[in-house]
């Protein structure tokens, strides 16, 4: 799946505007005007408000998520985890995933997160064992803080990032996530540790299941959303008019 590239055909203003084509115009338009749809959806989709309501069980007690449903983002350009968890705000916030799609905002999430990585960088992560947020980079990236700078806009996303986004989304919204990665029906990794969140008192919260496919560390691993944890039986696709998004089953993707 190639990456998807928003683009605007703009006019020569050497050219008389007359001696542009209505064609031309129209496509500036519709570009236009798919652009600042696009922007509504990310900003809508990185609101981090109206998350109370939302039912928070002890971490243990997830049951495994349903590896039949798996939400495909359709970013794959080295954004999607940040994808994933876009689509994992919107369902945990409204019920229902209603962006057109997540290229926007996902890059957006990496925009955001790398931001406060940067403010914080010599402050502890909450839920890391005292390290400090740029010592966590450091070690998962081997990075120090300039190369980070140069490179955090291409770095993929792993669970360092999850780790990070905890400590970022707890500080935002007060409330506990938790990240499950799976591969091959296996649990892989829970991101924050849930023994050392109870050491500090934490036992409940939100629980975030992804299927990580493709070999690790590597051009072709991938992220997929999962039906499972706080998500549970809660994840649909608005349908509309366009093409959207859609759970596809395990069977479809050939896995």
């Amino acid at each position: 799946m190639k990456p998807h590239f928003s683009t605007v055909t703009k006019l020569d203003n050497k050219v008389p505007f007359y001696r542009a084509t209505l064609k031309q115009i129209f496509f500036q338009k519709k570009t236009k005007q798919k652009m600042e749809n696009n922007d509504l959806d990310a900003q809508a989709a990185l609101n981090l408000e109206n998350f109370n309501h939302i039912e928070q069980l002890e971490f243990a007690k997830f049951p495994p998520p349903n590896f039949s449903r798996r939400l495909e983002s359709g970013v794959s350009n080295g954004d999607c985890l940040p994808a994933c968890i876009v689509a994992a705000l919107e369902v945990l916030r409204g019920g229902e995933i209603v962006s057109r799609e997540f290229h926007d905002s996902a890059s957006q999430l990496r925009q955001q997160l790398n931001s406060w990585i940067e403010a914080n960088w010599l402050k502890s992560c909450l839920f890391s064992d005292c390290f400090e947020v740029g010592e966590i980079i450091e070690i998962g990236h081997s990075l120090t803080l300039q190369q980070w700078l140069d490179e955090r806009q291409q770095i993929y996303w792993s669970d360092v990032e999850c780790l990070i986004f905890s400590c970022f989304f707890h500080e935002k919204v007060g409330l506990s996530i938790v990240f499950r990665i799976w591969r091959n029906g296996l649990l892989s990794t829970t991101v924050p540790d849930i023994d050392y969140q109870r050491t500090k008192g934490v036992i409940r919260g939100i629980c975030i299941d992804l299927l990580h496919v493709g070999e690790i560390e590597s051009n072709f691993a991938h992220y997929k959303l999962l039906d499972g944890g706080s998500l549970a039986g809660r994840i649909r696709v608005r349908q509309q008019r366009k093409r959207r998004r859609r759970l596809i089953k395990a069977s479809e993707l050939n896995l």
